[in-house]
């Protein structure tokens, strides 16, 4: 079809309206927000909260491998016995309590001292676990837009998963610079030393860090969980939204 620019901008505004797609894209702006955060400060928690060396940390980083099998192994089979919504509301919520769970158990002073084995041991099962959970949950977020695209096209006689999916990594792409411009509100709120080596900043510093930190992180999160948790399209009406279409794709060959 040929199209002037208003009708285009008009199609386009119908199609992003679609209301579990907005809930979606919201809950992307509070999760890249949060992926920011996480990503801008992992360095300062790794190196002063918890005092880690180089080649651990690297460890941490390979650990990342392992979490991505395992996210693919176990997300397909788990949306199949739940469904994607309760399980990525299930996947993200179990991520953010464990991933949140070490800094907690250190403020309350029951984690182990830096220094000791257990501590490396902990964080890495714990990160390779919490990661991989939100790595599934991701990936059920996508596959949920992917459903948007057959309800849409119910609806407005258009398929437009491009504009759906391009919408979606643009919100990703430029929140999660604000995650990366908070992280650094932080630094300047808790007076993180500029240049600090690890095991000289003060331990009342390094604390406020984890009390800041904390729960901004879940705040942000729990936002975005209870976003998705409002996603509409099930399993079954989204089977009924491929029998429409292949009702009506019939019809048109017929015709």
């Amino acid at each position: 079809r040929k199209l002037t620019l208003p009708q285009l901008a008009r199609e386009m505004q119908g199609t992003l309206s679609h209301r579990s797609f907005l809930l979606l894209l919201s809950a992307s702006l509070f999760t890249s927000m949060g992926a920011g955060l996480v990503l801008s400060l992992n360095l300062y928690f790794n190196t002063y909260f918890w005092e880690l060396s180089a080649n651990q940390i690297a460890a941490f980083t390979l650990g990342n491998f392992l979490s991505a099998i395992l996210a693919f192994a176990f997300t397909a089979p788990l949306a199949s016995r739940m469904g994607k919504r309760p399980g990525a509301v299930m996947l993200m919520i179990s991520s953010l309590l464990l991933g949140s769970a070490p800094i907690a158990l250190r403020l309350l002073g029951i984690f182990p001292a830096n220094g000791e084995p257990a501590v490396v041991y902990i964080l890495l099962a714990q990160t390779i676990v919490s990661t991989a959970l939100s790595i599934g949950g991701a990936i059920l977020v996508s596959s949920m837009i992917a459903d948007v695209v057959e309800d849409s096209e119910l609806r407005t006689g258009r398929r437009s998963e491009g504009l759906f999916f391009a919408a979606a990594a643009f919100v990703n792409k430029a929140v999660s610079g604000i995650g990366i411009f908070a992280s650094s509100m932080i630094l300047a709120l808790v007076q993180f030393p500029a240049h600090a080596r690890p095991g000289e900043v003060d331990p009342a510093i390094v604390r406020n860090l984890g009390l800041v930190y904390l729960p901004i992180l879940l705040g942000l999160y729990a936002i975005a969980i209870t976003l998705i948790s409002r996603y509409r399209i099930t399993r079954e009406s989204h089977a009924e939204s491929l029998r429409k279409l292949a009702a009506a794709a019939e019809r048109m060959e017929e015709g």
